[in-house]
């Protein structure tokens, strides 16, 4: 090899050691001894969470692997999802060969979790496990109430007696009104259903907590948790050929799998109770002369709602003003009546 043959390869060399991607470690700011490698607001996080935990990392991956969730708590998990080695952080820890007691404590944490076989998927599994059952229970307990409302307002014997008797009392004061139409009389022998129709509330008891709810919303839910469902599956039966799963003691696939088969079934379920409770508001809807696609749960449920609450009150109103109008069309009769006998006592004479 020629000087300018060795010279070249020499400045290679050079330039391969100048912009090699070997990482760079960083040493502590307050300890000089301990290397960081993760962001210090992130390790700060992290070791006010190992302050806090009575348990080992030992024990903590013996709980991921075994799936416990009497462990591994919804607060843990959520804690632990917040502090995932990134990307980069892994990349570093897998190239890091020095000594792990001079990584500082978050890292040495990191690095131990980032060596659990898909640690992030295994923490968001948990999660979503350790709330389905809550969340399909208050998905189960919405639907029921749009669904006993619907029936309420259908069925309530009462309230059809108080927008008959509306009804009456307003085609009565319209009487002779071109531009209302046409009115039937007032029967009277309505005012005797008042006293039973006053307690009103009693046939439409969840009514008002039907208001609260969005069928909408409640579909869109339904349909999240079933998506995550299907890749929670589809992540499953990509992984049983993987030898990454090989780990002994790993629960992961049969706790999950199992988890899995039930929670479909659970969510077809309240499919199933979604379409009943759709169909009879929507029946409801139509039965008041509203359409169904423009007028959701908060319009139909919260107008009765507000109806119900204030009721009595303006009941007590509109039979003053109704009892006051009587009087008024009774005045004016009566004097009609005096004007028209005077009248004819006059042609008399």
């Amino acid at each position: 090899m020629s000087d300018h043959d060795f010279s070249e390869v020499i400045q290679f060399l050079e330039l391969e050691t100048q912009f090699s991607t070997k990482p760079v470690y960083h040493r502590d700011a307050d300890n000089k001894n301990e290397i960081l490698i993760m962001d210090k607001k992130k390790a700060y996080n992290i070791s006010i969470l190992l302050g806090h935990l009575k348990m080992s990392v030992a024990d903590i991956k013996k709980a991921l692997y075994s799936m416990d969730e009497k462990t591994l708590s919804p607060d843990l998990l959520g804690q632990l999802l917040s502090f995932v080695p990134n990307e980069h952080e892994i990349s570093q820890y897998r190239q890091y060969s020095g000594d792990l007691s001079l990584l500082t404590k978050p890292d040495q944490f990191a690095f131990q979790m980032s060596l659990v076989k898909d640690y992030e998927e295994r923490l968001r599994a948990l999660k979503f496990k350790a709330s389905f059952r809550e969340r399909v229970e208050e998905l189960r307990k919405s639907l029921d109430c749009v669904r006993s409302a619907s029936l309420e307002l259908r069925n309530s014997k009462r309230l059809a007696h108080i927008l008959e008797i509306i009804l009456a009392m307003g085609n009565f004061m319209n009487k002779g009104n071109s531009r209302v139409g046409e009115a039937a009389g007032f029967r009277i022998t309505f005012l005797t259903q008042f006293p039973e129709s006053v307690q009103l509330t009693d046939d439409l008891p969840t009514v008002e907590k039907a208001a609260k709810v969005s069928l909408e919303t409640v579909t869109t839910d339904i349909r999240d948790l079933w998506k995550t469902l299907q890749e929670m599956s589809t992540g499953l039966e990509d992984s049983k050929n993987n030898s990454q799963y090989s780990e002994s003691g790993d629960q992961f696939q049969e706790v999950m799998s199992h988890f899995i088969e039930e929670a479909t079934e659970e969510v077809q379920s309240l499919f199933r109770l979604q379409a009943s409770a759709a169909d009879e508001f929507s029946r409801t809807v139509k039965y008041y002369g509203e359409n169904p696609k423009t007028f959701g749960t908060s319009d139909l449920f919260g107008i009765f709602s507000e109806f119900t609450k204030n009721f009595e009150v303006e009941l007590m109103i509109f039979l003053l003003f109704f009892v006051f109008f009587l009087l008024c069309s009774s005045f004016c009769l009566f004097k009609s009546y005096i004007r028209m006998n005077d009248f004819l006592l006059s042609c008399t004479f």
